[in-house]
């Protein structure tokens, strides 16, 4: 989802704006947790879609080994234990003026990969595909062979119901997602996406993917998909529903944006920032609710759910904009970033 095996100097536009939808949908879900057609209709598309965003920039140089895990590790892991650090902090903090009791179960869930989930999974998912990469010596048949035997194991392995250490049983999965942003870039780009209209292709992806859910929600057991819990109500049709719900949102992506629209550089700003908006999400949300709910009390307002959610989830990214610049502009190595060169004076 943010830095990659090699560090790009120039930014895909498109790509920032789909990750910025993505990643307001999973904010929009977190706040609104009762709304179940939300998360039906979604969750094919956004978790699945980080990982092959992700993938589309994923690629093995010659480096050696070492010298990519140590690339991995200062774009995710540091960033997972400063900013997921701060986080659990102010959760004790919070749970301090409320009078709960401390426990170390927050801070032994945060070490064992368990807290801000996708980031130890987005590393183990980069690791095996890193080592299918080498061990297949970018014989790219081969690694998509590969890759899908892992996500059958994967799908055995998960059914047993057991959330692990670094989320490596769903990185099983995850790792297929990754796989399929590489293909699309690689492999669809070239060779088909020129060669179709894009309105066209999108109307019939959202189509036929609306279709499957539609179809799915009416059988015996239902559509599901929640990668989080690693619950999935059909797993073929969910990842077919995954698959073609990350064509959609490419789809879309592509076909939306503008650079020129203040509205499309918002998403943007988003997509360039999702590490931080992904981790210190859940504090500004727990924060504003309080305030929102404060508010209202003080001022005795009939509760408007749908309307305190909105201003929840409006309030949440404003905060998170002022925090993104912030950081990127005083602390960018808590994101595995770089401060840039001053520039010298003539």
């Amino acid at each position: 989802m943010w830095d990659n095996i090699m560090e790009h100097k120039t930014r895909i536009e498109w790509i920032d704006f789909a990750r910025g939808i993505v990643m307001l949908l999973v904010i929009w879900g977190h706040i609104d947790t009762e709304y179940m057609p939300f998360f039906t209709w979604t969750n094919a598309i956004k978790l699945p879609g980080f990982f092959a965003i992700s993938g589309y920039f994923f690629s093995v140089n010659k480096d050696k080994l070492s010298m990519i895990l140590k690339k991995k590790v200062r774009a995710l892991i540091a960033p997972y234990f400063f900013l997921g650090g701060i986080s659990i902090a102010v959760s004790y903090l919070f749970k301090m003026i409320s009078g709960e009791t401390f426990t170390v179960d927050l801070i032994l869930s945060f070490a064992l990969g368990k807290e801000f989930w996708f980031i130890p999974c987005l590393f183990v998912s980069f690791l095996i595909l890193i080592l299918l990469f080498k061990i297949f010596d970018g014989k790219i048949n081969h690694i998509i062979a590969a890759s899908i035997i892992i996500l059958v194991i994967g799908c055995v392995i998960i059914r047993q119901g057991t959330v692990r250490i670094w989320r490596w049983d769903t990185a099983l999965i995850a790792q297929f997602f990754v796989m399929s942003g590489y293909i699309y870039k690689n492999i669809i780009e070239p060779s088909v996406i020129k060669f179709v209209n894009e309105g066209i292709a999108t109307l019939i992806i959202a189509v036929v993917y609306i279709g499957l859910i539609f179809i799915s929600e009416n059988t015996k057991y239902g559509f599901l998909v929640d990668m989080n819990l690693n619950q999935y109500s059909n797993i073929i049709i969910c990842l077919l529903a995954c698959m073609l719900g990350i064509l959609l949102l490419f789809s879309i992506s592509k076909l939306i944006f503008n650079n020129k629209n203040p509205f499309c550089k918002s998403i943007e700003f988003v997509g360039k920032n999702t590490l931080c908006y992904f981790i210190l999400s859940f504090q500004c949300m727990h924060l504003t609710e309080r305030l929102v709910t404060a508010f209202q009390n003080k001022l005795f307002l009939v509760r408007n759910d749908l309307l305190s959610d909105i201003i929840v989830f409006i309030c949440v990214c404003l905060e998170l904009a002022v925090i993104s610049v912030t950081i990127n502009r005083y602390f960018p190595f808590i994101i595995g970033k770089r401060r840039p060169a001053m520039k010298s004076q003539p």
